[in-house]
């Protein structure tokens, strides 16, 4: 009896001991992974090729008043449905449209069809969608698109440059290499450009770090790697008017062309930049804290600004990249961890899907708005307008959006 009693307690010990022994394990298993994690984390920073800024953006303003919600996109006609991607630039000349998908060409639309299009580089694995498509550094990304003449179209690619097109006889003439060397640094990335006159392009280069397909990099970092560039088409002669901008994106000159506006996408802001006058030299935040990044800024007939919010931050709803601005550690790990192929869209199932363009006047007071609340017409990168219809083109949409006035 005694041995038995024994027996029982000598094995409630053990199962007590075994009990103690796995709490221990689970304990030390707990605090060899988290000293697992954090010493990777540190790692990852301390060896990290990326550099992300901080930054702290207000809130941004609310939907009243000249940015009232409204249904204005909202079922909008959807034009080339599927039969472009990311026309991300238009020239609209009445039932013509001229249109700069991202599949390095340009297209001539008239009456909703395609009627003739332009391949920008006469190379074999440019010839085909699917070749283009996988050799955007090839075949070109045609961006920001303006009538130079009677004849001449020009437009920034990405990967080409400046670049001019006659799109009736077919021919493209590169003035201005996409790698380019402009005052000792590289180009890396045209965007956008407006029209000086006949002889002169003002062009956003938006980044001397990332090209085109890496731009997202670029968005998570918050670096001031951008500029704007001057150049003569007769002479070749580039120079720098303005460096040391978040994501330079669209360009537009005012009326009297002794200014321009430039979207800084980085920081949701308008920067307006002096070339002559009194103020030659100059800048200023013309519109601060815009409820989205701005893309392309083209002017309408009233002569007010059209700005198209390529990401909108809706006043009502959490923006995870706000948010992270004062984090740049966070930023970095995302950088690291998420891997490129799936990078940008992580960024993007982020960004609320809604529609939005700004109306804007020549002392950057709001005027006017439209929103897509449902998101359909979203991603904006351009707004024109014609007597009868706006346009809205997208950076990355299969469509041009087209609502009655």
């Amino acid at each position: 009896m005694v041995e038995k009693e024994k027996l029982i307690k000598n094995d409630s010990n053990k199962k007590k001991e075994q009990k103690s022994s796995s709490k221990s394990g689970i304990f030390t298993y707990i605090v060899g992974a988290y000293g697992a994690l954090v010493t990777g984390i540190l790692v990852a920073l301390l060896v990290s090729k990326y550099e992300p800024e901080s930054f702290s953006i207000p809130p941004p303003p609310k939907f009243e008043g000249p940015l009232a919600l409204n249904k204005k996109l909202q079922g909008a006609e959807l034009l080339l449905k599927d039969q472009v991607k990311g026309p991300e630039s238009l020239i609209v000349e009445g039932d013509t449209i001229y249109v700069a998908p991202e599949d390095g060409r340009i297209l001539k639309v008239v009456n909703g069809k395609i009627v003739k299009e332009v391949i920008l580089v006469d190379d074999k694995v440019c010839q085909t969608s699917e070749g283009r498509f996988k050799n955007l550094e090839k075949c070109g990304r045609p961006l920001g698109m303006r009538q130079l003449n009677k004849d001449l179209i020009i437009f920034a690619d990405a990967y080409l440059g400046i670049v001019t097109v006659d799109v009736e006889k077919g021919k493209t003439n590169i003035l201005l290499a996409g790698d380019a060397v402009v005052d000792g640094v590289q180009m890396k990335f045209a965007d956008d450009l407006d029209v000086l006159d006949e002889n002169t392009v003002i062009f956003s280069d938006a980044s001397t770090k990332y090209q085109y397909k890496t731009c997202v990099y670029g968005y998570l970092e918050s670096k001031p790697d951008g500029r704007i560039i001057q150049l003569n088409i007769k002479t070749k002669e580039a120079k720098v008017l303005l460096e040391g901008l978040y994501f330079p994106n669209g360009v537009q000159l005012f009326p009297d062309k002794q200014s321009f506006l430039v979207s800084e996408t980085h920081r949701d802001r308008l920067k307006r930049f002096y070339i002559s006058g009194p103020k030659k030299g100059q800048q200023e935040i013309f519109v601060n804290n815009l409820p989205g990044a701005p893309d392309n800024v083209r002017l309408n007939s009233r002569g007010n600004f059209y700005v198209a919010i390529a990401y909108t931050r809706h006043p009502d709803k959490f923006f995870l990249w706000d948010f992270l601005g004062p984090y740049p550690w966070v930023r970095n790990l995302i950088l690291q961890l998420i891997p490129d192929s799936y990078l940008t869209a992580f960024q993007l199932s982020f960004i609320h899907k809604h529609g939005l363009v700004v109306e804007i006047d020549n002392n950057g007071k709001y005027i006017s708005s439209l929103h897509d609340p449902t998101g359909v017409v979203k991603f904006l990168s351009e707004v024109h307008e014609t007597d009868k219809y706006i346009y809205v083109a997208s950076f990355n949409q299969p469509h041009i959006a087209r609502v009655t006035k």
